[in-house]
């Protein structure tokens, strides 16, 4: 399946209206997204450059309801190498990122609706469901990595309520484009108390190459590591 055919049926996946503070509506019915540092303007029929989040019909479609990996490994391999020593984490992740970095370990995943190689495999799930099987595993913590999880925020905030609930430690694994908008938005959906962020430095290295500096991605956490987030390298 060539990258137009994926793209076209990306839009079938399960899908749920963004939230709107982590948008900003333009005259008519265009968007400025702000899930990742990209702020894509994004018209009906088109998406972001994340390829994942598009305009429907003047409603700002977001990833929501499936995974594409789902495993339970010890919070060393995330790496959190001094955060939960010792413990299990449940590690989810979807489909896409708004970064193509050419040594992406997980490029068949992220790089699903770009390079016709990669794969579109995933699972419906609910948010219930994945911390069900965390406490079944006996994970301490429900970690979104894989594919980049500031562009799935919505997704990630769905399955973080629900394992903070269950007395579960949450966090990111995030190249670290982020935007004070979508950490705003995560800091109210129960990322930011009892988290943990890391920010992949190679990942991060192609942020600043694409126009960000080393202290503005810092910067744009500041507030949330203030509030709560333990960082990690």
């Amino acid at each position: 399946m060539n990258v137009e055919a994926r793209c076209s049926w990306m839009k079938s996946w399960p899908h749920t209206p963004a939230p709107a503070n982590s948008t900003n509506r333009w005259p008519g019915t265009a968007f400025r997204c702000y899930a990742c540092g990209h702020c894509c303007p994004i018209r009906p029929g088109s998406p972001g450059v994340c390829k994942v989040r598009f305009n429907r019909g003047g409603e700002l479609r977001v990833p929501y309801g499936y995974v594409n990996a789902l495993h339970c490994d010890p919070i060393e391999k995330k790496p959190f190498y001094h955060a939960l020593a010792g413990t299990s984490a449940l590690s989810f992740g979807m489909l896409g990122c708004d970064l193509h970095c050419g040594y992406c370990q997980n490029w068949v995943s992220s790089q699903a609706l770009r390079d016709p190689r990669s794969m579109l495999e995933f699972r419906e799930i609910s948010p219930r469901e994945i911390v069900a099987i965390a406490l079944a595993q006996r994970a301490a913590s429900v970690i979104s990595t894989y594919n980049e999880p500031l562009i799935t925020s919505e997704w990630a905030v769905a399955i973080f309520r629900e394992a903070r609930a269950a007395g579960l430690t949450t966090g990111y694994v995030s190249n670290g484009n982020a935007t004070p908008q979508v950490l705003e938005y995560c800091g109210h959906g129960s990322i930011s108390t009892r988290s943990i962020l890391r920010v992949s430095t190679t990942a991060a290295i192609a942020s600043w190459a694409d126009g960000c500096s080393r202290s503005s991605i810092r910067s744009r956490a500041s507030t949330k590591w203030a509030s709560g987030w333990r960082w990690s390298r």
